[in-house]
């Protein structure tokens, strides 16, 4: 056979790659298929002796890429087989070696590092292996592989995605992962929805109790919802999941306002009520102020819906005329089974959407208290914690009671 033969890599080795064979074997076998001596090969592909038995040996503690290329050029194989061939020998120094990088690389492409260190999930000075075993704990997973091995994940089935998005995937398998360990064991009927939510305003009177109240008569009839805080540059108001093929609502901390909390409640039992059967085909919905959702659902009718519910436009209409009037709107507030943050929280949502844009830098802002003292319970500090199985069971132990 000649030369031009050996060197081109169109010719492809009859020789069949039988189970266990290694690469040396390979490499013996072909040099006896073509009947030619190892420095004549040598020679003709531009390797030394000692390098080349370095790695038909597997002894080679660096191997350098351009010699790999050589030696599958030379034995006709693509270099992915090439390397199904060494590695499998490889000293395990080695391996390790790669394996980190393999790590490395897949943390880079699915976490934004620089989130991860700002929340304390990692630290700045964690390695690879550092970084995988906190997200492993973190999550519960056996490999940090498992991340991307689960259900909520096709939606974020590109390969490279942005901060962004790596922060909001991040955040959404966050909240998927306590849904599955608190693993509600009631049952949900849309009807005990349907009669349990024109049930819910008084509550929103209470500012201690009143969200943990409906939160407990909500799980009881299939639905669970928790607390979760924002990361970074999330616009999350809060989301809808499906988990088990039972309703779960994530709540927020966007604005930081009292009324926010149950707008946001009331906004996501409206997709329950209406849009469940589509989340459940994808298992979330999430409801943000600029939504990148790429399955757009209608959030015009469940904002429209939770304004109505809480304050509607004849009663808002009403109440402007008095806004200054504390009295008024205190009195008002419980002939109408409503906290008055919420009356004013409205009342300046509105007059903001018609141009009065510094209007949450008025007086009138100070009368709508943060979500501080509703969430003293609801709030477990996921992203505090080292392992989410911790928030899960203080979620199951004082807001549950299970």
């Amino acid at each position: 056979m000649g030369v031009e033969q050996i060197l081109n890599p169109v010719v492809r080795s009859n020789l069949h790659i039988e189970e266990g064979k290694t690469l040396k074997d390979i490499f013996n076998a072909k040099l006896e298929e073509l009947n030619v001596a190892q420095s004549k090969v040598e020679t003709l592909i531009s390797i030394e002796r000692k390098t080349l038995n370095a790695i038909l040996d597997n002894t080679a503690k660096r191997v350098d890429v351009v010699n790999l290329i050589k030696i599958s050029h030379f034995l006709g194989l693509e270099i992915n087989e090439l390397m199904a061939l060494y590695a499998p020998e490889m000293p395990i120094e080695m391996i390790r070696e790669v394996q980190t990088a393999k790590d490395a690389s897949y943390i880079f492409n699915n976490f934004s590092v620089d989130s991860l260190i700002k929340i304390g999930i990692i630290s700045k000075e964690d390695n690879s292996l550092d970084v995988r075993k906190k997200i492993e704990r973190f999550f519960g997973f056996s490999s940090i592989y498992d991340y991307t091995a689960d259900i909520i994940f096709p939606a974020f089935s590109r390969p490279k995605r942005d901060s962004h998005e790596q922060v909001r995937a991040f955040w959404i398998k966050s909240a998927y992962t306590q849904f599955k360990l608190i693993n509600n064991p009631n049952e949900y009927k849309r009807e005990d929805l349907k009669n349990l939510i024109y049930k819910i305003k008084p509550y929103t009177r209470d500012v201690g109790g009143g969200l943990l109240a409906v939160a407990r008569a909500l799980f009881k009839i299939g639905i669970t919802v928790i607390y979760q805080p924002s990361i970074q540059k999330l616009q999350i108001k809060g989301a809808t999941f499906s988990c088990n093929g039972k309703p779960c609502i994530v709540l927020s901390n966007l604005n930081n306002r009292y009324p926010t909390l149950w707008f946001v409640l009331l906004h996501e039992l409206y997709h329950v009520l209406y849009d469940f059967d589509e989340i459940l085909e994808r298992s979330y919905h999430v409801s943000e102020e600029s939504s990148s959702d790429l399955f757009l659902l209608d959030e015009i009718s469940p904002d429209e819906f939770a304004r109505d519910f809480l304050l509607n436009k004849e009663r808002l209409n009403f109440i402007s005329g008095y806004i200054n009037s504390p009295t008024i709107v205190e009195r008002c507030a419980s002939e109408w089974s409503i906290h008055p943050s919420i009356i004013y929280a409205i009342y300046m949502y509105e007059a903001s959407q018609h141009g009065f844009t510094l209007i949450w830098s008025s007086p009138l802002a100070k009368k709508v208290p943060p979500m501080d003292d509703a969430l003293d319970l609801f709030n477990t500090h996921p992203f505090e914690r080292e392992c989410l199985v911790e928030s899960v069971e203080e979620i199951k132990k004082l807001i549950y009671n299970i």
